[in-house]
């Protein structure tokens, strides 16, 4: 291990994320010497605090500090748990690998991965099951493509984040009932420089697969089921459970990231039709905050993302404990405000709203981000995750 007194591990984008916060905490607590960039509160384990511009607001300045930091302060690998992150650091990769490591899989890979058509591509020539999906860049398209798939049925943009600078917004997937729903939806959102797609709704379990690919092969393999999400058509996972990795999803999870060449950490989510048939949705090739429950249970991906990247001895993956299950507590209370306003959609009856949170609370799950010895991060994400309800409903 680094001192940290001069060096660095890794430095933490995204701080301030439950998948940044899960990831120094457990960098920190295994004795890695961590630096965490966020304007809120780190854990206690991290090293230091540092702070830059919102990718957001100022991708250019933002780079440029960064690269000016990392000059200044020698450090292994950089790692972030956010899609704009991601596309940031590998438009940025090398200026930045002049001095660190990007805690990511190869550019040629990553492109694949963040694009959902591409994923899909890649998915159905290498055999593994997709929802109906046509592409559409224009609102006209969208409305023949909507016909065509049959309601209701998902927009989805190609990638979540879109522009740069002050211009970056994120679109989320959402769902529409009828053709007038098409054109509010894609006159919006839909133009040639902004492709998307429309998809078949699958309505039933989703179910999460997390890899980590090096040397050829898969090393360590984690799976969870997850109950609600939010936003709640394909949003963050909110009651999440650690289960035995199902034979299907993890066979084509496996083949996907090894067609794609998707080496490092990764999520590869499905959806199960009502007949029970597993759907891809799509890759995520970055930590989300359901890593917390991969850590939780015992498979320690994060030192392995961190290990792999910079070239080290990685840690070796054991078994995890089944069973483990973990509650975005805020978002549930953003669903039971939902199921009684009806948005955003599908939103559950508010009877089914309380029959499934008070089944899943006894016994009660550990909370997302709250731990014995380091509770403030978490109670001070509070606030933000209000602003993300009215952003969303």
């Amino acid at each position: 291990m680094k001192d940290p007194s001069t060096s660095f591990d890794a430095l933490v984008l995204n701080g301030r994320s439950r998948g940044g916060l899960a990831v120094s905490r457990s960098l920190g607590q295994s004795g890695y010497a961590v630096a965490v960039a966020t304007k809120g509160r780190p854990s206690r384990f991290a090293t230091e605090r540092v702070e830059f511009p919102a990718i957001a607001v100022d991708v250019d300045r933002f780079v440029d500090e960064l690269v000016a930091w990392l000059k200044d302060h020698r450090t292994d690998v950089i790692m972030t748990s956010s899609d704009i992150g991601v596309t940031t650091l590998a438009e940025a990769r090398d200026r930045i690998e002049r001095t660190s490591a990007v805690g990511l899989a190869a550019s040629d890979a990553l492109s694949v991965a963040v694009s959902k058509s591409a994923t899909l591509a890649r998915a159905a020539a290498a055999g593994v099951p997709v929802p109906r999906s046509l592409p559409v860049s224009s609102p006209g398209d969208a409305v023949i493509a909507a016909q065509e798939i049959g309601f209701p049925c998902v927009f989805k943009p190609d990638r979540s984040w879109r522009g740069r600078g002050s211009n970056t917004k994120r679109v989320r997937p959402l769902l529409v009932s009828d053709i007038d729903e098409v054109r509010m939806v894609a006159t919006r959102h839909v133009r040639r420089e902004a492709p998307a797609l429309v998809q078949e709704f699958a309505q039933g379990r989703r179910e999460t697969i997390m890899l980590f690919q090096a040397s050829g092969g898969v090393l360590a393999r984690f799976a969870m089921s997850v109950s609600r999400t939010w936003p709640p058509l394909g949003g963050n996972s909110v009651m999440r459970t650690s289960v035995r990795p199902p034979e299907d999803c993890l066979s084509y999870a496996e083949r996907l990231v090894a067609e794609i060449g998707l080496d490092g950490y990764s999520e590869i989510e499905f959806r199960r039709t009502l007949d029970g048939s597993p759907l891809l949705m799509e890759v995520n090739p970055r930590f989300s905050q359901s890593i917390e429950l991969a850590l939780r249970s015992g498979v320690d991906f994060a030192a392995m993302q961190l290990e792999w990247a910079r070239g080290g001895r990685l840690p070796e993956a054991a078994g995890y404990r089944v069973g483990v299950r973990l509650s975005w507590v805020e978002a549930e209370l953003f669903l039971l405000v939902a199921s009684w306003l009806g948005r955003p959609r599908p939103a559950p009856s508010p009877k089914a709203a309380i029959v499934d949170l008070v089944g899943d609370y006894i016994p009660p799950p550990h909370l997302d981000g709250l731990v014995a010895g380091d509770p403030l991060p978490a109670f001070s994400r509070f606030r933000p995750s209000l602003k993300e309800f009215k952003l969303q409903a």
